[in-house]
């Protein structure tokens, strides 16, 4: 691997933290506001600065400057076996570090909208976190304030827990997708440091997802199939709810779904799946536990099972819709027959 795609990795991977958006913006914050230099640094047109490598480890204080400008070794180097990088998710547990952030506010002598904004996150998250903050604000304070200083207010992960980076992923732009003979892969290798990045992790934290639940029943087919796994935020109000939307519910004596609901008056709810072999169900609003909205899906299987077994559902639907119009129109023939019988039948017995 050469220095300039090293430099790009390293880019992207700060980047991924959120200590950036982009490569430009990682310059300016560097110091760097000439673009066109900054971008001369990272593709190796340029003589590298001497305090290249010192700036970019106020944003990686772990990293590896052996790796940097030979290749050897890791990115990254582990302090006393716990990885400080910010951007890691401890395995088996949630991604939150506790922090005394009463303590640490006063030594920085802070307000908790100060703390919102050096972290780039409300009010709101910082008075329900419970003392526990991202890899990702911890590593904006650490950026403004040092990491020995913030290092004392913050409980690391049990040494020796296994860690791992989660990765960001290059967004294609829309003018690389619609260009035919383009091949991507090589775009992205000569500009993915320069490309808008996704973070899953990162998305689904800006979602505000409270739980995840992976679908085993074909009710909603074919929006949800079975092994989709949705990720639900919960509605704090259970009246504030929209007539004719779709919501995930955790009822009384009932398992947890996924269906569209309908008013029917002020103090009942009709629970309608998609697939109509699943009968409308109505409850009462007190019924209600949770209420919560779909955010997010994850899908790995593509096949057209789901897709088979809709269409066969619609022509059995629409063999019964024919089947039940063809009965109205034999009873119509039949009511309309009996009511020319009675009419005969009155004739005749005016003429006796």
């Amino acid at each position: 691997m050469k220095r300039v795609d090293r430099n790009k990795i390293l880019v992207r991977h700060i980047v991924s933290l959120g200590l950036a958006t982009s490569q430009k913006d990682l310059g300016a914050k560097m110091g760097y506001e000439n673009e066109s230099y900054f971008s001369q640094i990272i593709n190796e047109k340029v003589e590298t600065p001497k305090d290249f490598i010192l700036k970019l480890k106020k944003f990686v204080p772990d990293l590896n400057e052996a790796w940097l400008l030979t290749g050897n070794g890791e990115m990254l180097v582990a302090e006393n076996s716990t990885t400080r990088i910010t951007e890691m998710v401890v395995v088996g547990s949630t991604e939150e570090i506790a922090v005394d952030i009463e303590a640490l506010q006063n030594d920085l002598n802070i307000t908790t909208s100060q703390l919102a904004t050096i972290i780039n996150d409300s009010e709101e998250y910082l008075l329900k976190c419970q003392g526990k903050l991202l890899p990702r604000h911890i590593a904006a304070l650490e950026l403004n304030y040092g990491e020995e200083r913030i290092s004392k207010y913050v409980t690391l992960p049990n040494e020796g827990m296994q860690v791992e980076v989660v990765e960001s992923f290059p967004v294609l732009p829309e003018e690389v997708t619609t260009s035919p003979n383009t091949d991507i892969l090589k775009y992205v290798e000569e500009n993915g440091s320069e490309l808008e990045t996704i973070n899953p992790n990162q998305l689904l934290n800006d979602a505000k997802v409270d739980v995840a639940e992976r679908i085993k029943r074909t009710s909603m087919l074919p929006t949800f199939q079975p092994d989709d796994t949705v990720f639900i935020r919960f509605i704090k109000d259970k009246m504030k709810i929209v007539d004719g939307e779709t919501y995930y519910l955790d009822c009384k004596n009932r398992p947890t779904m996924i269906r569209l609901v309908k008013f029917e008056g002020c103090d009942k709810l009709r629970l309608i799946a998609k697939n109509s072999q699943y009968g409308d169900i109505v409850i009462e609003r007190t019924d209600i536990i949770n209420i919560g909205v779909v955010v997010a899906l994850f899908r790995m299987t593509f096949g057209d099972q789901y897709s088979e077994l809709e269409a066969l559902r619609r022509e059995k639907d629409a063999e019964r819709e024919k089947k039940d119009s063809q009965i109205d129109k034999m009873l119509e023939m039949m009511q309309a027959q009996g009511e020319q019988q009675s009419k005969l039948i009155d004739y005749i017995t005016k003429e006796k």
